[in-house]
């Protein structure tokens, strides 16, 4: 079954070479921008969590 997804996906596959160059584009971003998704998380982590609890306080005034 590999080998046939193998065959049928090389002709749409980009040239190893650019797709070794993506993957490394794609790794250095990250290494870059880690500090910034970790901080961006957090804050989507607190107002989700503001937002649950805002809701059940609401919940229990009606």
């Amino acid at each position: 079954m590999m080998v046939l997804v193998s065959a049928l996906s090389a002709s749409i596959l980009p040239p190893t070479e650019l797709l070794v160059l993506v993957l490394v584009v794609v790794a250095v971003c990250v290494l870059v921008l880690w500090q910034r998704f970790v901080r961006w998380h957090s804050r989507l982590q607190i107002a989700l969590k503001e937002s649950s609890t805002r809701q059940k306080q609401e919940a229990q005034k009606e």
